[in-house]
């Protein structure tokens, strides 16, 4: 009898744990289950509506493919939706066209700036002659004729055949008719550096996408001009609807450095774009290695070598270009400088993060408002194809439905706190809690095992 009053606590403790293993696990489906929501603001009755992620969702988001993203009704059901991808979207048709120059000289005397233009009927520019008022002949800037392009003009790439120093800056005005000019860049800048044989050039200056006949390059220091420059613009036709504005995060400081050193830290996995480095101080410039990596357990690769600088020109400064990354997923980034050029000062650079957002297309079944939910880990994704969602679907015709907008970020008063695991994907407060059980079960079936063996051996002794 001993012995198995020996036993009883065991036994009580045993079925305490097997009763805890039918506890009620923490919800796991509606919009309280996750720690991010916000209001999708829509008008009309669709049955399709689009809008753009913002920074919040995927600086939150627990799976950087996004796959924790929910679209609710006010019923609290889940209507179906789609994340656009990049051959979902239509992709601009580039063209590269050669651009004819006609010089402009300067002139104080003469009147319409020292020069007189012929045209054809078409538009196309013949000439460009200075006046018989024209006293000087200093070659101080270029017409480019680009009336025979229909589509916006988004780049121009711009050749010297020398270069009188590294930086040369131009003012751009753009044209219909030659008479009026309305300012296009104030202060765009190309540059040709080199350094022990290594030559990088920078020749290509964006354009906000504009229509016109034709654009007036003028040199902020007519010195340095070494002849008439070789143009090609660049024009690109999308539509409009189909290109989401770019989204930056403020600048971001190293989260340590050492000698010419920086490691940046990412708030959150993004799908990168295109990085700007900020430099401290005026007139400094280094050259350096750019590395990434998706998360702290895989090694580091280099994606870029480049030129950072910041100098002094006259009208402003000349600024080295954004580095374009293409959407890579990346948590850090790490800056290596060669500190030959003596680096950059007391203070570390910064830098900002341009995300290009996706599109998520949503059926509004049911009544509003609609809710975007997400935040919680371990789920599957819920994203039909957008083929699969909008049948007669045609990337021609640009994204279905009218455009929606996505409100501020309402956090719910008790958000799911996840870990992570190796593969950067946090676990489910769910899923931790199905392992506990599942442990504790196994754990009550060995003890059980344990007794049953131990009153088989009691039994024996006494019948012996």
């Amino acid at each position: 009898m001993k012995k198995y009053q020996y036993n009883t606590p065991i036994v009580l403790l045993l079925l305490m744990l097997s009763a805890s293993c039918f506890g009620k696990p923490p919800p796991t489906d509606g919009v309280d289950a996750y720690s991010h929501h916000a209001q999708i603001k829509v008008d009309g009755a669709g049955p399709f509506f689009h809008f753009p992620l913002t920074m919040e969702v995927y600086r939150s988001s627990l799976s950087p493919v996004m796959r924790d993203l929910r679209v609710f009704n006010s019923a609290g059901e889940v209507v179906p939706h789609a994340l656009t991808l990049k051959t979902d979207i239509p992709q601009p048709k580039v063209v590269q066209t050669e651009l004819r120059a006609f010089p402009l000289y300067s002139d104080e005397k003469s009147e319409n700036g020292g020069f007189q233009i012929r045209r054809e009927k078409n538009g196309t520019l013949v000439s460009v002659e200075p006046t018989k008022a024209t006293v000087t002949r200093e070659l101080t800037g270029v017409i480019l004729d680009a009336s025979h392009i229909v589509a916006p003009l988004v780049a121009l790439d711009i050749s010297l055949k020398e270069y009188g120093q590294p930086f040369q800056r131009f003012r751009i005005e753009a044209s219909n008719d030659l008479k009026e000019w309305h300012g296009v860049q104030d202060s765009a800048s190309i540059a040709v550096l080199e350094q022990e044989g290594a030559r990088i050039e920078q020749r290509q200056i964006e354009l906000p996408s504009i229509r016109a006949k034709y654009l007036r390059l003028t040199w902020l220091d007519p010195r340095f001009i070494s002849g008439l420059p070789s143009v090609t613009a660049t024009s690109s036709s999308t539509p409009q609807q189909t290109q989401p504005e770019i989204l930056w995060t403020e600048a971001i400081s190293p989260s340590r450095s050492a000698n010419g050193e920086f490691v940046y830290r990412l708030d959150g996995m993004l799908p990168v774009e295109r990085l700007r480095f900020i430099l401290p101080q005026i007139n400094t410039l280094a050259p350096a290695q750019l590395y990434a990596r998706s998360n702290d357990k895989q090694p580091w690769r280099r994606v870029s070598n480049t030129v950072l600088y910041r100098l002094a020109a006259q009208g402003g400064e000349s600024l080295s270009p954004d580095i374009d990354l293409g959407g890579e997923l990346i948590t850090e980034l790490q800056l290596k400088l060669d500190m030959r050029a003596g680096g950059v000062g007391d203070k570390p650079p910064q830098v900002k993060v341009a995300v290009e957002p996706q599109q998520l297309v949503f059926l509004a079944r049911g009544d509003s408002p609609f809710m975007l939910a997400w935040g919680l880990a371990g789920v599957n994704t819920s994203a039909l194809p957008l083929a699969t969602l909008v049948p007669a679907y045609r990337y021609q015709n640009g994204l279905p439905g009218s455009l929606a907008s996505l409100g501020t970020d309402g956090k719910n008063p008790a958000p799911v706190h996840v870990g992570s695991n190796a593969d950067n994907e946090p676990m489910d407060q769910a899923l931790m809690h199905k392992w506990i059980l599942w442990g504790v079960l196994v754990a009550g079936a060995v003890l059980l095992l344990l007794m049953a063996m131990k009153l088989i051996r009691t039994g024996e002794s006494i019948k012996s």
